[in-house]
């Protein structure tokens, strides 16, 4: 539906930091944040392209090695060490405007 599509799942978050590859539905805002070098991707609602994605990665453990690989690249820039320090500046900012 409509709301899917501004969705980011965080059992995709979770697989991504336990170095699971990912199959997803191709929704705007996880393309945002992964490209198709992160997450083996698969058309919305048709299920032979998920079964296409799932034995892509079944038959092919470099595939689902490469994209673990390629997927920490989203750790690597959200982790919340960084994100704090973003929110924090942004507070921070907020504060000093107010005063």
């Amino acid at each position: 539906d409509i709301y899917t599509n501004y969705m980011l799942p965080v059992k995709l978050l979770e697989y991504v930091t336990m170095k699971i590859p990912v199959i997803a539905s191709q929704i705007k805002t996880i393309e945002y944040y992964f490209d198709s070098s992160q997450v083996r991707y698969f058309e919305p609602e048709d299920e032979n392209s998920l079964a296409k994605a799932i034995l892509d990665m079944y038959y092919n453990p470099s595939k689902r090695k490469t994209y673990s690989e390629n997927a920490s690249r989203f750790e690597k820039k959200y982790n919340w060490e960084q994100q704090k320090r973003i929110y924090f500046r942004l507070v921070k900012k907020l504060l000093s405007e107010k005063s």
